[in-house]
């Protein structure tokens, strides 16, 4: 459900059922689990998750997707360049020093690596926003903290803004449970008067 700027209402305008529907119920409805400030601000939590010690990926090398941790983006929730959601989560790796390898999906795009590391017993903090761009385009722009902390920065292509958009995170290592996610927290900040500069 998207905003739908109020009407200015002229003169003997006649109201109809849909009309109304929309400028009042929807907006109503979209005001409800927003959070609406003087500086142009929407703030809501998409998802919020914790776990049980043992909850990863799978044995292998191989990438494995770690399905219930995907979150929805819904239709036109980021609708014009500026929009933004910020992913914050804290990963434990596993004890041996094999390599552990961190990756995100957006939508049909394909999975980007967002970083490797080979660090054993290494609890990790990671923020990632994910941006809008364009209709069908999107950069990751974030950081992990840990032993060696980098940047990151990834561009997607091929989405769809405009539908649902599933963000999926992958785990890849050597053995059972190499990269556990411990908590998962997804909340947004969603500039609405974003610009194309």
């Amino acid at each position: 459900m998207a905003w739908t700027i109020p009407t200015t209402w002229l003169q003997d305008q006649q109201m109809t059922e849909d009309v109304l529907n929309q400028q009042v119920r929807d907006n109503m409805n979209f005001l409800s689990t927003q959070l609406r400030t003087a500086d142009a601000q929407l703030m809501t939590c998409l998802a919020a998750f914790a776990y049980s010690a043992g909850q990863g990926n799978a044995a292998g090398g191989a990438d494995t997707a770690l399905t219930s941790y995907n979150v929805t983006v819904p239709a036109g929730y980021l609708s014009q360049p500026g929009d933004v959601i910020v992913f914050r989560h804290t990963w434990v790796t596993s004890a041996d020093a094999n390599t552990k390898t961190w990756k995100v999906k957006i939508g049909s795009a394909a999975a980007q690596t967002l970083i490797a590391v080979t660090t054993a017993s290494l609890p990790v903090f990671s923020i990632l926003a994910i941006r809008y761009r364009t209709a069908s385009t999107a950069s990751v722009v974030g950081a992990f903290v840990t032993g060696n902390s980098r940047p990151i920065y990834l561009t997607f292509t091929g989405l769809n803004w405009a539908a649902d958009q599933v963000v999926t995170w992958y785990a890849a290592g050597t053995a059972a449970n190499a990269v556990l996610l411990t908590d998962m927290s997804v909340d947004s900040e969603k500039c609405v008067a974003g610009v194309t500069v």
